[in-house]
């Protein structure tokens, strides 16, 4: 999980630094209709959906979905879905799920989940998950589960499990399971061995 959530970042930043290059102001995307295109912002909508994009950043939003994306960030919405991108991040979201990312962060959400980023963070939530990662810190949960990082930590949690990690610690929780490390701890349940002691 840890790889696919490193490889999402590295291609999210590549498209967030590719909307920094176009520099730009604004662009918005009504239904399929360009309805406002001044400077070099990018933005494109099918007849269901609306993006906005703002000052050099890209937004694209299919399938009665939303994106918006700001200060040179990137935001791709589909499927009943919503993705929000300010300063430099990117969010990408699918299939009924939202993505949030703020101040150099990378959001993905897919499949009815929830993904929120913030201060040089990054979060995904696949399959009924929530991800929340804030302050430098990354969060990753599938399969129904959660996963909450704050302040430079790692949360991890698959298969019906919660993980919570604060103040620069690891947490990984699966199998239905809880893990929840603090200062500086590392934490597995359910069998994973993720995080492990240095």
């Amino acid at each position: 999980m840890l790889a696919t959530l490193a490889a999402l970042v590295v291609a999210m930043m590549a498209l967030s630094g590719a909307a920094l290059a176009q520099g730009g102001d604004v662009c918005v995307s009504n239904k399929g209709e360009t309805k406002v295109d001044k400077g070099t912002s990018s933005c494109s909508s099918d007849s269901t959906s609306h993006a906005v994009a703002h000052k050099g950043s890209e937004a694209h939003a299919t399938d009665n979905s939303k994106a918006t994306a700001k200060n040179s960030s990137f935001a791709s919405a589909d499927d009943n879905s919503e993705a929000t991108a300010t300063n430099n991040s990117s969010a990408l979201s699918r299939n009924n799920s939202q993505a949030t990312a703020t101040d150099s962060s990378g959001a993905f959400a897919d499949t009815h989940s929830e993904a929120t980023a913030t201060d040089g963070s990054r979060a995904q939530a696949l399959d009924g998950s929530e991800a929340t990662a804030t302050n430098k810190s990354e969060a990753a949960a599938t399969e129904t589960s959660e996963a909450t990082a704050t302040n430079n930590s790692l949360a991890l949690a698959r298969n019906n499990s919660e993980a919570t990690a604060t103040n620069d610690s690891c947490a990984h929780a699966t199998d239905g399971t809880t893990a929840t490390a603090e200062n500086g701890e590392n934490v597995n349940t359910g069998g994973g061995t993720f995080c492990s002691e240095p």
